[in-house]
């Protein structure tokens, strides 16, 4: 079974912050009409986002997962 994560720490954050801090903005704070400058903020946001808290896959053997079952 693969089991996918992300990392955060406090280097990960001040190094997914400082490039947000540099970034102009002006395509969100300039653009005509909320979803656009909403999309244009996603598209900034997530590419450092996945830029800097990467997927780590990690894969453990199915007998050691347990999954316990609800009664009603």
């Amino acid at each position: 079974m693969a089991l996918k994560k992300r990392l955060f720490t406090d280097n990960t954050l001040e190094e997914f912050m400082y490039p947000l801090q540099e970034e102009s903005w002006d395509k969100v704070l300039l653009s005509d009409g909320v979803n656009i400058s909403f999309k244009a903020f996603m598209n900034i946001f997530m590419n450092y986002f996945n830029a800097e808290f990467l997927i780590k896959t990690s894969y453990v053997k199915k007998d050691h997962y347990r999954v316990n079952s609800i009664k009603k």
